[in-house]
C-alpha cells in the first residue's frame, strides 16, 4: 500500500490535514479568483453537450452567445484532442472520458475493497447502494451497485452532487469543521430541488448537529421526490473520515421504523466490516 500523501490547506485562517483521495480534497476556489476565460468556455461548452446530449455548432454558438467560427474553434480543437465527438453535424462527449474518469477513481485508496463491501450490501438489501466521497466541495459516487429490488434513479458513477440534498452528502458535512461548511455553502448554495430540501443555512446546522449525535444522516425526499436514503460515515485507518455507504429505496418501503432499523443494523455492519478490512489491508 503506497504510503499517505499529507497535505495541508488554509480556510478560513485554520489549517486542516487532508490525504490524497479523501474527502479533504480543496474545496471550490473563490469567486473573484483570475481564470482563463477560453478555457472557461471550453468547460462550459462540455458541461452544456453533456446536459443536451448534444448539440449542433450553430446551438452551441447561440447557447454561448459567440460567432460561429469561435464555436467551431472550440468544438474543433477538442475534437482534435478526442474529448468531443461529431456525427452528422451534431458533437457529443467522446469516450475519452471513460479513461480518466476511471483513472480518477483509482486515486482514492482501497477500491476494490469498497467495491466489493458495496456489492455486498446491494445483494443483502436489494436496494441501491453507494460509496461516495467530497471533492470541491460536491459529492461524488465512486462506487454504485442496484439490487433486485431497487429504483432505477438516474444515478451513476461520477455524478456531482450537492452535499445538503443527500444523506451522504450531509453525513459528511456532520465530519468537517463547520468553517469549511460556511465556505461550501457560500461557495454552491443550497439549491432547492424538491419541497423537502433544506435550503436555510441555520436549519441545516442544527440537522449536522443532530447527525453528528446519532452517527448517521437521512435523505426524506430531499433530492427526489419519493425517493428516501440512510448514509453512515466511513473512517480511513488512523480514524481519518474517508467517505460514506448509503442505501436508497423509495419512501413508502423503507421508511417505516422497523424497516429502518433492519438497514441500520445491515448498514451499521457493512461500514464496520470494510473499515476492519482496509486497517488489515496495511499491516
Amino acid at each position: 500500500m503506497e504510503s499517505a500523501y499529507l497535505n495541508t490547506m488554509l480556510v478560513t485562517g485554520e489549517r486542516f490535514k487532508f490525504r490524497r483521495g479523501t474527502l479533504f480534497a480543496m474545496i471550490e476556489p473563490p469567486k473573484d479568483q483570475k481564470t482563463i476565460k477560453s478555457l472557461e468556455k471550453a468547460f462550459n461548452i462540455l458541461e452544456y453537450l453533456k446536459k443536451s446530449g448534444g448539440a449542433s455548432m450553430n446551438e452551441v454558438a447561440n447557447e454561448f452567445n459567440v460567432a460561429n467560427s469561435t464555436a467551431y474553434l472550440h468544438l474543433r480543437t477538442m475534437m482534435k484532442r478526442g474529448y468531443i465527438t461529431e456525427q452528422d453535424g451534431n458533437y457529443r462527449v467522446g469516450v475519452k472520458f471513460l479513461d480518466l474518469g476511471s483513472f480518477a477513481r483509482q486515486n482514492y485508496d482501497f477500491q476494490n475493497l469498497i467495491s466489493d463491501k458495496v456489492r455486498d450490501l446491494s445483494e443483502e438489501t436489494g436496494e441501491l447502494t453507494e460509496f461516495s466521497v467530497m471533492e470541491n466541495g460536491k459529492l461524488f459516487i465512486i462506487q454504485q451497485e442496484f439490487g433486485n429490488n431497487a429504483v432505477r434513479i438516474n444515478s451513476r458513477i461520477g455524478k456531482e452532487l450537492h452535499m445538503h440534498r443527500t444523506a451522504a452528502g450531509k453525513v459528511i458535512l456532520a465530519k468537517i469543521p463547520e468553517s469549511m461548511v460556511d465556505q461550501i455553502i457560500d461557495y454552491h448554495g443550497l439549491p432547492k430541488a424538491t419541497e423537502n430540501t433544506t435550503t436555510d443555512r441555520a436549519e441545516l446546522f442544527e440537522e449536522l448537529k443532530s447527525i453528528r449525535k446519532k452517527g448517521l444522516a437521512e435523505n426524506n425526499e430531499e433530492s427526489i421526490d419519493g425517493l428516501w436514503a440512510m448514509a453512515m460515515p466511513v473512517k480511513m485507518p488512523g480514524k481519518k473520515f474517508y467517505g460514506a455507504m448509503s442505501i436508497s429505496g423509495p419512501i413508502h418501503r423503507l421508511r417505516t421504523e422497523s424497516h429502518k432499523k433492519e438497514l441500520y443494523q445491515t448498514l451499521h455492519g457493512a461500514v464496520n466490516e470494510l473499515e476492519i478490512n482496509m486497517e488489515h489491508s496495511i499491516n
